[in-house]
């Protein structure tokens, strides 16, 4: 199974330990528009409803299932529901590095 990764940074996995097990540099970038309005009648503190757009950069399903795409959680979120090959990054790891998100591991959101 092929894993992409269109988050547009390089997504590395550690270990418990802080050692690299993958990293997975970037081969695009999917990203999706969000919309955001304003809920009338809520008081003094504004409160907004997101609503998500078009996604792009996302490649169709691999008929055969071969392929998993790393993406931004937004992305997932926004198409969740008629996707089975997403994955986001999971248990963020905080490390310094330039334009290289660290994790634990990887979340099929389906």
């Amino acid at each position: 199974m092929e894993i992409i990764n269109l988050t547009g940074s390089t997504v590395s996995i550690m270990d418990d330990r802080g050692g690299l097990i993958i990293s997975y540099p970037p081969k695009g970038r999917a990203e999706c528009e969000i919309k955001r309005a304003k809920i009338p009648g809520t008081g003094i503190i504004p409160v907004y409803t997101q609503m998500y757009g078009k996604v792009k950069g996302l490649p169709a399903p691999d008929d055969n299932a071969s392929k998993l795409y790393i993406v931004d959680e937004v992305v997932a979120d926004a198409a969740k529901h008629h996707r089975f090959d997403l994955l986001v990054p999971e248990g963020r790891v905080e490390k310094e590095a330039r334009n290289t998100r660290f994790c634990r591991g990887l979340l099929n959101i389906a």
